[in-house]
């Protein structure tokens, strides 16, 4: 789930041109209770049927690791990140 809010949150971020620190870790703990509360509300995962508290509870906590992933400038994470991110933004996939 992480994962997920990461990709989402960094496209989110580079979509909006965001600078402001405090605006980014924002948009990852939108996005993270968002869909959170999406899995519980259909029944998916870990958090499907779990009551409202449980769910608040994990999606801080999956923001952490979300902003964690974000922000820890390892180049492994932050070239798949591109890669993806390239993918979803261009209409044609790059070949070089």
């Amino acid at each position: 789930m992480a994962g997920i809010v990461t990709f989402l949150a960094e496209y989110v971020i580079r979509l909006l041109k965001l600078s402001t620190k405090f605006l980014k870790i924002l948009f990852v703990a939108l996005i993270s209770v968002g869909l959170s509360f999406l899995a519980s509300a259909v029944n998916i995962g870990f958090l499907g049927g779990a009551e409202w508290w449980v769910v608040l509870l994990q999606s801080g906590l999956i923001t952490a690791a979300a902003a964690g992933l974000r922000g820890a400038n390892l180049l492994f994470v932050k070239t798949i990140v591109d890669f993806v991110i390239g993918l979803i933004a261009s209409k044609e996939p790059k070949v070089e």
